[in-house]
């Protein structure tokens, strides 16, 4: 908890960049930006926190919406992050060791180099993924799938690799 709130930052610089809603407006329209502005806010500080090369490690992250985030090196080990959307984000030299990644997707994510050993990321989506030389040692891969991912140098020793999908993937000779 502490290494994710240390994460983000000052915390006065971000409540700078929220809006003040006008005192004219409607209580019920003004919650409604509110809940809006929250949304758009908080994804553009995880955008910016991940420049900094945040760490997440130890995060319950649920469902969590980090698409198109620049996400390099980040370390999410240890993680609940089963159900997050990760799509189109940069994760090159990610580590995810040990964590919950369930039904996530990676959809033509930059994964190059990331380490996801002894993940569960059964029933994930890795379609049109770069994966390059990224590590799935000791990883659960049950269900997912992999159509049109680049896999050169990927590593998937020790894995379950159970109704998985390899469609028109990328590999490497």
């Amino acid at each position: 908890y502490k290494a994710t709130i240390d994460s983000f930052g000052d915390v006065e610089e971000i409540m700078a960049e929220l809006p003040h809603p006008a005192k004219t407006k409607s209580t019920a329209k003004v919650a409604d930006e509110d809940e809006d502005t929250f949304h758009k806010m908080f994804k553009n500080t995880m955008r910016l926190a991940k420049r900094s090369k945040s760490k997440f490690s130890s995060s319950e992250l649920k469902e969590s919406d980090l698409s198109d985030a620049d996400l390099a090196e980040a370390d999410f080990s240890f993680s609940s992050l089963a159900g997050s959307t990760f799509d189109r984000a940069k994760l090159q030299a990610a580590t995810f060791r040990a964590s919950s990644l369930g039904k996530s997707t990676f959809i033509a994510a930059d994964l190059s180099g990331a380490n996801f050993a002894g993940c569960d990321l059964s029933g994930a989506s890795c379609d049109r993924a770069n994966m390059t030389n990224a590590k799935f040692r000791g990883s659960s891969l049950v269900g997912v799938t992999f159509k049109g991912a680049t896999l050169n140098g990927t590593n998937f020793a020790v894995s379950a690799l159970k109704t998985y999908v390899f469609d028109r993937q990328t590999l490497a000779r």
